[in-house]
């Protein structure tokens, strides 16, 4: 190579690495300036200001983006306003002012314009001239407060921040509320203690007479012996929120039902098909369900009868206790104890419920044609009671009397003492303030959930189940969330309810001016399709809700 070229080689190469250089040093200066500007910048500002400047309709010229509201201060005056429309200079939109004691904002036409060393903003036809530099009003656009004289030397207040509604998540929480929620996993003959006793289990006795079984189990009534006794446990396993009802599980456990089977303390079983069904579909809600069963059987004494019934009550309060022990084991809150039974099963819940030196509270019981044989027992425990019974019931009382009126009246007043059935005990119940309801079948039978041939009467028994678990609900949730009005300002509604941990506020086709969690102010233009308010949440037991208010 020649010195001609070698020379010309080194220049172009030193002309190349001082282009580099210059572009290097430009974009170090450039970053210095940027990374200047935003210390010291309100955090919320500059986010604002990344989601303006990243928005399609954003005008450089104004500082703002079409179509979308802002909240304008002016001195003492506020507004919602919205810029429709720029052309070069020249922005057009509306003017919603905010009326003292109105909840309806009616628009008026907003122009800006921005000229070389002032800038005009008319509202209403009303002219207020900005006596600054032209380029004042987009800088004015960052949500702080500013100040600026008039052509007349007046000073005023001014700033312009981003509408944005608080955020909303429409909780979907339908457990304990007669929807099948969960999968549901059934541990079978989980044993809970062990007694003296004849039996725990008979089946298949349906069809028999209440008389051929006891001459058919009279010999096996002659001598007590040691029983297992068991329970079948329903578990809820998932959800469509799993994670969050992990949680929430974990936090403060699930609610429990135990349901017992009716036969006379004398027949009946735990897996029979109307404790089954119940049990699964009170798991499907999210309880944790046990199908008990207790000891059965008894000579043809009274004093015998009677104690069938204490043993039966002595059974439950194991089958508590036990679950109470292995609450961590299968997540059971053990403030939120339900019985549920049938017959013999209720009159066993309803004594259970209501004995004395109990070491747990039952905090509701669904009783089925029950009953109980002293109303002076209602006044040991604070325990609310559904009921449901037939008007022409001759097993169990509905109201008061001797019960098997069906067999032999001379008979059921020798072997039977007086017992008070759910009409007695509905009123009772209500006169010492207890939550009672009374499900009154007229003409009905015994064994409601039966038809004649001892099939499923599904009628009766979805019926009855569903109002088990509204009441059941009622109380996890004693006073449900219902959004007030405040009659002296409409635009402020609230909640005043004490028992609620989350609450997220939402107005679809108006605006959120101001909230708190039990409170919120809203605004509504004059042409919006409707009026409604939704709030979502959770009370404190971790059970979420939702509620909309249309006005």
């Amino acid at each position: 190579m020649d010195n001609q070229k070698r020379k010309k080689l080194i220049l172009w190469c030193s002309i190349g690495l001082a282009l580099i250089a210059v572009a290097v040093v430009t974009t170090l200066l450039i970053l210095h300036k940027h990374s200047g500007q935003a210390e010291g910048t309100d955090t919320t500002t500059t986010d604002s200001l990344q989601q303006e400047l990243h928005d399609e309709n954003y005008n450089h010229t104004f500082g703002v983006s079409t179509n979308r509201y802002y909240i304008l201060a002016l001195d003492n005056d506020t507004a919602l306003i919205i810029i429709q429309h720029i052309e070069d200079n020249v922005a057009n939109g509306l003017y919603y002012p905010w009326i003292e004691g109105s909840d309806c904002i009616s628009p008026q036409p907003l122009q800006i314009t921005i000229e070389k060393h002032q800038s005009i903003l008319i509202i209403d036809n009303k002219t207020l001239t900005i006596k600054e530099e032209g380029d004042k009003i987009p800088n004015m656009m960052n949500g702080k407060q500013h100040s600026f004289l008039d052509e007349e030397e007046q000073r005023h207040h001014f700033s312009l921040t981003p509408y944005a509604a608080p955020p909303y998540s429409e909780i979907v929480d339908n457990r304990f509320s007669n929807k099948r929620v969960y999968k549901v996993k059934v541990t079978k003959d989980v044993e809970y203690a062990t007694a003296d006793g004849y039996w725990t289990s008979v089946v298949g006795y349906q069809d028999d007479s209440y008389l051929k079984l006891l001459r058919e189990k009279i010999k096996e009534s002659k001598q007590r012996r040691e029983l297992s006794l068991t329970m079948d446990i329903y578990e809820p396993i998932g959800d469509q929120n799993q994670r969050q009802d992990s949680l929430l599980m974990m936090e403060s456990g699930r609610p429990l039902i135990v349901l017992l089977h009716g036969g006379a303390f004398y027949v009946g079983d735990k897996g029979m098909e109307h404790i089954a069904g119940w049990s699964d579909y009170f798991a499907q809600q999210g309880y944790i369900c046990a199908a008990v069963n207790y000891r059965l059987g008894f000579r043809p004494l009274k004093r015998e009868i009677e104690q069938a019934g204490y043993d039966a009550i002595d059974d439950v309060k194991k089958a508590l206790r036990y679950l109470i022990q292995h609450q961590q084991e299968y997540h059971i809150d053990t403030d939120r104890l339900f019985l549920a039974g049938t017959s013999a099963g209720s009159i066993t819940a309803l004594m259970t419920a209501f004995g004395k030196d109990n070491d747990f509270h039952i905090t509701a019981v669904a009783n089925m044609w029950g009953a109980i044989n002293n109303l002076k027992i209602l006044k040991n425990s604070h325990t609310d009671i559904i009921s449901f019974h037939g008007t022409a019931d001759q097993l169990v009382p509905y109201d008061q009397g001797i019960p098997f009126q069906d067999i032999n009246k001379t008979i059921g007043k020798r072997m039977f003492s007086t017992l008070y059935g759910s009409a007695s005990i509905d009123r009772q119940a209500k006169a010492l303030g207890y939550r009672s309801e009374l499900h009154t079948f007229e003409g009905g039978s015994h064994g409601l959930h039966e038809n004649p041939d001892h099939s499923i009467n599904y009628e009766n028994y979805n019926y009855i189940q569903e109002h088990i678990a509204s009441f059941f609900y009622r109380e996890m949730v004693p006073q449900e969330i219902k959004i007030e009005q405040d009659r002296n300002d409409p635009r402020h509604f609230y909640i005043d309810n004490k028992n609620i941990t989350q609450v997220l506020w939402s107005v679809p086709d108006g605006f959120i001016i101001r909230c708190s969690d039990t409170d919120v102010w809203v605004l509504w233009p004059e042409e919006s399709p409707s009026r409604r308010i939704e709030v979502s949440g959770r009370y404190n037991n971790g059970i979420g809700f939702r509620r909309t208010l249309t006005l």
